[in-house]
Protein backbone atom coordinates (compact mmCIF):
# COMPACT_ATOMS: atom_id res chain seq x y z
CA UNK A 1 0.00 0.00 0.00
CA UNK A 2 1.63 3.27 -1.37
CA UNK A 3 0.40 6.87 -0.10
CA UNK A 4 1.66 9.88 -0.76
CA UNK A 5 0.48 13.87 0.08
CA UNK A 6 2.45 17.04 -1.04
CA UNK A 7 1.83 20.33 0.86
CA UNK A 8 3.66 23.55 0.27
CA UNK A 9 5.29 25.20 3.44
CA UNK A 10 6.71 28.40 3.84
CA UNK A 11 9.45 28.12 5.73
CA UNK A 12 13.52 27.25 4.51
CA UNK A 13 13.85 24.11 3.63
CA UNK A 14 16.49 23.48 6.55
CA UNK A 15 14.03 24.33 8.70
CA UNK A 16 11.58 21.17 7.43
CA UNK A 17 14.70 18.60 6.71
CA UNK A 18 15.38 19.76 11.23
CA UNK A 19 11.75 19.00 12.51
CA UNK A 20 11.34 15.84 10.02
CA UNK A 21 14.49 14.23 11.79
CA UNK A 22 14.15 15.22 15.03
CA UNK A 23 12.47 12.22 16.97
CA UNK A 24 11.27 14.28 19.78
CA UNK A 25 9.01 16.54 17.88
CA UNK A 26 8.25 14.86 14.62
CA UNK A 27 5.53 12.46 16.19
CA UNK A 28 3.61 16.01 16.74
CA UNK A 29 3.20 16.41 13.12
CA UNK A 30 2.57 12.33 12.69
CA UNK A 31 0.39 11.42 15.43
CA UNK A 32 0.74 7.27 13.99
CA UNK A 33 3.86 7.17 15.83
CA UNK A 34 3.91 6.81 19.57
CA UNK A 35 7.67 7.16 20.24
CA UNK A 36 10.76 7.38 17.96
CA UNK A 37 13.72 6.60 19.50
CA UNK A 38 17.32 7.80 18.47
CA UNK A 39 19.73 4.82 18.23
CA UNK A 40 22.59 5.87 16.68
CA UNK A 41 23.20 9.16 14.41
CA UNK A 42 26.27 9.90 12.33
CA UNK A 43 26.30 12.87 9.87
CA UNK A 44 23.15 12.55 7.69
CA UNK A 45 22.31 9.09 8.74
CA UNK A 46 20.44 8.15 11.85
CA UNK A 47 19.06 5.05 12.83
CA UNK A 48 15.84 5.16 15.36
CA UNK A 49 13.48 2.39 16.98
CA UNK A 50 9.88 4.01 16.06
CA UNK A 51 6.85 2.57 17.72
CA UNK A 52 3.65 3.45 16.10
CA UNK A 53 0.13 1.59 14.53
CA UNK A 54 -1.94 1.50 11.72
CA UNK A 55 -5.92 2.79 12.11
CA UNK A 56 -6.14 1.64 15.21
CA UNK A 57 -4.00 1.56 18.15
CA UNK A 58 -4.72 -1.55 18.81
CA UNK A 59 -2.41 -2.50 15.55
CA UNK A 60 0.57 -1.11 17.27
CA UNK A 61 4.36 -2.58 16.07
CA UNK A 62 7.89 -1.57 16.64
CA UNK A 63 10.88 -1.38 13.96
CA UNK A 64 14.01 -0.04 13.08
CA UNK A 65 14.15 2.77 10.53
CA UNK A 66 17.50 3.89 8.63
CA UNK A 67 16.88 7.49 7.90
CA UNK A 68 19.26 9.15 5.29
CA UNK A 69 19.18 12.96 4.43
CA UNK A 70 20.02 13.55 0.95
CA UNK A 71 21.46 17.01 0.62
CA UNK A 72 18.24 19.49 0.40
CA UNK A 73 16.42 17.55 -2.29
CA UNK A 74 15.13 14.18 -0.33
CA UNK A 75 15.21 12.02 3.41
CA UNK A 76 14.94 8.63 2.35
CA UNK A 77 13.45 6.18 5.03
CA UNK A 78 13.74 2.18 4.87
CA UNK A 79 13.09 -0.40 7.67
CA UNK A 80 16.13 -2.30 8.77
CA UNK A 81 16.03 -6.05 7.88
CA UNK A 82 14.52 -8.19 10.40
CA UNK A 83 13.76 -5.29 12.75
CA UNK A 84 10.20 -5.70 12.76
CA UNK A 85 8.20 -7.04 16.11
CA UNK A 86 5.91 -9.78 16.50
CA UNK A 87 3.21 -9.79 15.99
CA UNK A 88 3.53 -6.75 13.37
CA UNK A 89 5.84 -8.83 10.99
CA UNK A 90 2.92 -11.43 11.10
CA UNK A 91 1.14 -9.06 8.06
CA UNK A 92 4.21 -6.14 7.59
CA UNK A 93 7.01 -7.30 5.26
CA UNK A 94 8.66 -3.77 5.02
CA UNK A 95 8.39 -0.10 5.03
CA UNK A 96 9.90 2.23 3.04
CA UNK A 97 9.48 5.97 2.92
CA UNK A 98 10.58 9.21 1.33
CA UNK A 99 10.24 13.01 1.77
CA UNK A 100 11.30 15.00 -1.40
CA UNK A 101 11.51 19.08 -0.80
CA UNK A 102 11.07 21.56 -4.18
CA UNK A 103 11.23 25.07 -4.34
CA UNK A 104 8.46 27.35 -5.19
CA UNK A 105 7.46 30.90 -5.61
CA UNK A 106 5.29 30.54 -2.00
CA UNK A 107 7.89 27.75 -0.33
CA UNK A 108 8.97 24.36 -0.54
CA UNK A 109 6.71 21.86 -1.59
CA UNK A 110 7.14 19.00 0.68
CA UNK A 111 6.36 15.41 -0.95
CA UNK A 112 5.96 12.22 1.79
CA UNK A 113 5.38 8.92 0.56
CA UNK A 114 4.46 6.00 2.95
CA UNK A 115 5.22 2.68 1.09
CA UNK A 116 3.57 -0.42 3.33
CA UNK A 117 4.44 -3.62 1.85
CA UNK A 118 2.41 -6.00 3.55
CA UNK A 119 2.65 -9.84 3.32
CA UNK A 120 0.63 -11.96 0.56
CA UNK A 121 -0.99 -13.51 3.45
CA UNK A 122 -4.50 -13.31 4.47
CA UNK A 123 -3.00 -11.03 7.46
CA UNK A 124 -1.35 -9.31 5.60
CA UNK A 125 -4.20 -8.85 2.69
CA UNK A 126 -6.55 -8.05 5.52
CA UNK A 127 -4.14 -5.06 7.24
CA UNK A 128 -3.16 -3.75 3.85
CA UNK A 129 -6.84 -3.61 2.91
CA UNK A 130 -8.10 -1.87 6.08
CA UNK A 131 -5.65 0.62 6.02
CA UNK A 132 -4.54 1.88 2.48
CA UNK A 133 -7.54 4.65 2.81
CA UNK A 134 -7.30 5.40 6.24
CA UNK A 135 -2.82 6.11 5.47
CA UNK A 136 -4.09 8.43 2.55
CA UNK A 137 -6.41 10.33 4.77
CA UNK A 138 -4.22 10.49 7.58
CA UNK A 139 -1.19 12.00 5.45
CA UNK A 140 -3.65 14.45 3.45
CA UNK A 141 -5.73 15.07 6.70
CA UNK A 142 -3.49 15.46 10.01
CA UNK A 143 0.25 14.44 9.13
CA UNK A 144 1.12 16.93 6.32
CA UNK A 145 -1.15 19.91 7.28
CA UNK A 146 0.57 19.72 10.98
CA UNK A 147 3.62 19.55 9.53
CA UNK A 148 3.26 22.70 7.92
CA UNK A 149 1.80 24.57 10.64
CA UNK A 150 4.41 23.10 13.09
CA UNK A 151 7.38 24.49 10.72
CA UNK A 152 5.54 27.73 9.61
CA UNK A 153 4.90 28.70 13.72
CA UNK A 154 8.68 28.17 14.36
CA UNK A 155 10.10 30.62 12.08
Amino acid sequence: MRASESIVVNAPVERIIEFVTDPVRYPKADTKILKLTMLEQRGNEARVRARGYLRSRLLQGALTLRIKVQGQERIDIDTEPGSISFPTRLALEDFVGEFTFQATPKGVRVTHTEDQRFRNTPLGRLADRISGRWLREHLANEEMPRLKAIVESAG
